[in-house]
Order: structure tokens, then C-alpha cells, then sequence
């Protein structure tokens, strides 16, 4: 995403090469872009009216610089938004990384612990960039179903897997649907893909009596690209499956 706006920045330098020397004023820019990005989240909004724009830039001179700037413009009904939202939270991400942890978690965190809905895709980006632990390690703690619609290049595999076993633990405690909240199988499945959570899924198909269980870890195992050297095992299971008078013909399916 850097690598996108900063393209897009260096095509800004050509189109007013003969206006102004903007690459002269890029730190600048940037700055103002995140600022700007945070205060329309923190609005949760996606357009500001222009005096909402003016509250949040009070010097015009910031707000000259805004506009030669390609991926922020007035639409047509005369307000302010980003190109596409997600340059607005890709922004929003570098603005919260520069801010402490602990006003980081003020501002995500509702009063039950958990992370506001609409900070989610800013923090997909901020596990990204952000150099240490602390925020996948905060939201392991307080809402792991969350970190399964995030990139899983950040987080290591194990644990990648026990937070997937985990979750469906909890589905079968609570007999639901592994469509439940935000979740989908395709996802779960790519998140927590592993030996270690293909061998859970084994498990829970030859063990498990609660049918919705059983059908999330059957839909589970069948998005799985890699059976890490289990094929046979993994056909016998199934075949055992098939054959049993005991699962509903819904799971066999």
C-alpha cells in the first residue's frame, strides 16, 4: 500500500512540476494525508463537509498543500474523501503507530474490551506495520476472532493454529455455526492452515457428536490446500464418515 500511494505521489510531482516543487514539501503532505485520514475515522465518517475540513485544518496553507495531493478531492455534492477507503485507513494505521499503546487501545477498545467494528481494517494495516507485539498480542487477549480477517504473515503459525482451535472449541460449547460473527470457513481455514490444526479437524470428525461441530470441522478441512502428508488418513476418516448411521445425512452431503 506505501509502495501504491507513493506511486501515486510521484505522478502528483509530474502533473504540477510546473506549478510547484511538491516533492519539496512531501514530508509535509504525508503528514497532513494522516492526520486527515485519523480525524475523518475518529468522525467515523468517509466525507467531510467543508467546514469540517476547515475545523481540522485551520491554516490554509495545509490545506493548499492537501490538494495537490491525487488521492484526496471533493466530490461532487462539495465534500472532502480519500480516493478509496483504503487509503484513508492504510493513513489512519501510520497516524495510530505513531501515537503510545495505551492511547492506541483508548481509541479501538469499546468498555467491554472488545475492538470497535470500525477500526478493524485500520488495524489489518497497523499489525502490518507496526515493528512489535503488542498489538497482536492485545488482540489475542481480547478478541482473537478478529486477527482471522487479518494478514497472517505477522503471526506464527502455532499460534495462528491455537487460536483457531480455540475459537471452534468455542463454537462447539456454544452449538453454532462456524458463520458466526465475522467468521467464514475460507478464511478460518487460511488463517489457521497447519498440520497441527488439520490434525484437531481429524480429530473432531472421528469424535465429535454435535453436529454443528462435526459440519465446521468437515467445512473447514475442505478449504484446506495442503493435508500435510495425512491424504489416506484423512480419506479413511471421511469414508468412516460416510458409512456412519450416527451423522445426519446434512454433514455427509
Amino acid at each position: 500500500m506505501q509502495e501504491i500511494i507513493r506511486n501515486r505521489f510521484d505522478k502528483d510531482c509530474t502533473k504540477y512540476a510546473t506549478t510547484k516543487e511538491i516533492e519539496d514539501y512531501e514530508f509535509q503532505i504525508f503528514l497532513n494525508l494522516q492526520k486527515l485520514a485519523f480525524g475523518i475515522q475518529c468522525f467515523n465518517t468517509k466525507n467531510l463537509s467543508n467546514r469540517d475540513y476547515q475545523n481540522l485544518f485551520r491554516d490554509i496553507n495545509e490545506r493548499t498543500l492537501i490538494k495537490y495531493s491525487g488521492i484526496f478531492s471533493k466530490n461532487e455534492k462539495n465534500e472532502w474523501s480519500f480516493e478509496h477507503n483504503i487509503f484513508r485507513e492504510y493513513l489512519t494505521a501510520q497516524f495510530l503507530n505513531q501515537l503510545q499503546f495505551e492511547d492506541i487501545k483508548t481509541l479501538v477498545l469499546n468498555k467491554q474490551g472488545k475492538i470497535i467494528t470500525s477500526w478493524i481494517n485500520v488495524l489489518s494495516f497497523l499489525v502490518l506495520i507496526r515493528e512489535n507485539s503488542d498489538l497482536v498480542d492485545l488482540l489475542i487477549a481480547k478478541d482473537p476472532e478478529i486477527l482471522i480477517q487479518f494478514e497472517t504473515s505477522r503471526i506464527d503459525e502455532a499460534i495462528r493454529a491455537d487460536l483457531v482451535i480455540k475459537l471452534l472449541d468455542g463454537f462447539a460449547q456454544k452449538n453454532v455455526w462456524i458463520t458466526h460473527g465475522l467468521n467464514s470457513a475460507e478464511k478460518v481455514a487460511k488463517f489457521g492452515q497447519s498440520k497441527k490444526l488439520c490434525e484437531y479437524l481429524l480429530d473432531q470428525i472421528s469424535t465429535q457428536r454435535k453436529f454443528r461441530a462435526l459440519s465446521n470441522a468437515l467445512i473447514v478441512l475442505s478449504e484446506f490446500t495442503n493435508l500435510y502428508g495425512m491424504d489416506k488418513q484423512v480419506q479413511q476418516i471421511l469414508f468412516d464418515c460416510l458409512r456412519s448411521p450416527d451423522i445426519r445425512n446434512y454433514e455427509k452431503g
